[in-house]
């Protein structure tokens, strides 16, 4: 008798896809200076459904820092370098 191991399916989508992506997620950011980081992981995962949420979040945590800085009014994001 064989034993089949069963393949699991992602339940989201490609862990890898958003680094694709870096750079629209980083527009996107930019382009969403009131927005929170939930609605620009929504927007993106809306746009690009093969980034899943989690990878954008992990993404998102690497390389920007929502913070005000010299005259700023309100926290913008940045880069982190």
């Amino acid at each position: 008798m064989k034993i089949v191991k069963k393949i699991r399916e992602p339940k989201e989508g490609d862990p890898n896809a958003i680094l694709k992506l870096r750079v629209e997620l980083l527009r996107l950011c930019y382009s969403s200076v009131e927005a929170n980081r939930q609605s620009i992981v929504d927007e993106m995962n809306a746009r690009y459904p093969d980034c899943s949420k989690k990878s954008i979040e992990r993404v998102l945590k690497e390389v920007i820092v929502k913070e005000k800085r010299g005259q700023d009014v309100r926290p913008v994001y940045y880069v982190v370098t």
